[in-house]
């Protein structure tokens, strides 16, 4: 018998919603997969047309008597059977061709890829016009992979290795938001990696799971408090900008390790170098290459244009040579604004226990 996927679905009313993905499924889904929909007390219309589908031989529904929320469904549905792959969709998706065999793919690539998104978003030129995006973009990148800080939880394959290690999602976070977070970084820490499949493309009505339960004060009570939650437990991700100049290339090795291991703690980091030598595929990694010539002149910019923002939107520390650390802490204003680390004074041990000194858990 051929590997399947468990698809979950959690339901509760928007019929219109269920039925559009579910007919997405159908009919864009080559890989072997059985559907399981978990309705959480939904209205009798909704129930009518799941009491329908159940009649088909890959679906299974499962009413449940009290509404266990999006978390409580999401984790029936991971212990439902054993798969050695579990898809968990929101309703309000719409999945297009070889969203599920790509993911799987990817999954497949390296054992320590744990979860995988799809790609959901697409570029304004392209409107809502997705088989032209298809075609162009999505067709190209099949077998191509960026790790993420973490999984977004609208649509997600997970492992059946990651869920025996750390089961499912934590029922602190309640109704949801942040349940998705908390669990990337539980995988993490696990040892498993989180990516986003860049052949896999998924369209998503956002926030719509979520504002059928709640009114507008309740959401924002219930993201507030999982926010809060999350960061008590995980600490706030720190933004780190990284200054990667000749000096610092016999510490290539050092640096490279250093940026995985800031990337794994969920923090943001922005590399200005001058040099080609490092290149960091992360979607919480961006990086710019600019001149010997400029360097001096971009770091002054940035920092001012940098120290403009709010706190919660400043660098929390710059990781640099020695020479440049010189160099900032003699600009008027900048100087002491900035926790400066020098790379090549340091061990990257000692650099890594700092930066994670940085950490605030509020």
């Amino acid at each position: 018998m051929p590997e399947q996927c468990l698809l979950i679905i959690i339901s509760y009313n928007q019929l219109d919603y269920t039925r559009q993905c579910v007919a997405s499924i159908q009919k864009h889904t080559e890989y072997p997969y059985h559907l399981l929909i978990i309705d959480n007390c939904s209205n009798q219309e909704t129930r009518d047309y799941l009491c329908g589908l159940q009649r088909q031989k890959n679906v299974d529904i499962i009413f449940n008597q009290v509404n266990q929320g999006w978390i409580g469904g999401v984790n029936q549905g991971l212990n439902y059977g054993v798969y050695e792959y579990y898809c968990v969709m929101n309703n309000d998706i719409e999945v297009y061709p070889c969203w599920l065999s790509e993911m799987v793919a990817i999954a497949q690539k390296d054992k320590k890829i744990g979860l995988v998104n799809p790609q959901w978003e697409s570029p304004k030129k392209y409107k809502e016009d997705y088989a032209k995006f298809l075609n162009e973009v999505i067709s190209q990148q099949k077998g191509e992979y960026a790790q993420t800080d973490w999984m977004r939880g609208f649509c997600f394959l997970v492992k059946r290795g990651v869920v025996e290690a750390i089961g499912g999602l934590d029922t602190i976070y309640g109704s949801g938001y942040y349940d998705d977070w908390d669990y990337s970084v539980r995988a993490v820490e696990a040892g498993y990696r989180c990516v986003r499949a860049k052949g896999a493309f998924v369209y998503h009505c956002k926030n719509v799971t979520f504002t059928s339960l709640m009114r507008k004060f309740e959401y924002d009570e219930n993201f507030n408090r999982n926010k809060a939650l999350f960061y008590n437990r995980w600490g706030r991700p720190l933004k780190i900008l990284l200054v990667y100049t000749k000096e610092l290339q016999h510490k290539h090795n050092d640096i490279c390790y250093l940026a995985s291991e800031v990337l794994k703690a969920q923090d943001s980091l922005f590399i200005l170098t001058t040099s080609q030598e490092i290149v960091i595929e992360h979607t919480n990694c961006i990086q710019k290459n600019i001149s010997e010539f400029l360097l001096s002149w971009n770091i002054r910019v940035r920092l001012l244009d940098n120290f403009r923002h709010s706190v919660r939107k400043r660098y929390n520390v710059i990781l640099c040579s020695d020479f440049i650390k010189q160099a900032i802490q003699h600009v008027p204003v900048l100087g002491q604004k900035y926790p400066i680390l020098a790379v090549d004074t340091e061990s990257k041990e000692k650099l890594l226990n700092k930066i994670k000194g940085l950490k605030q858990y509020k």
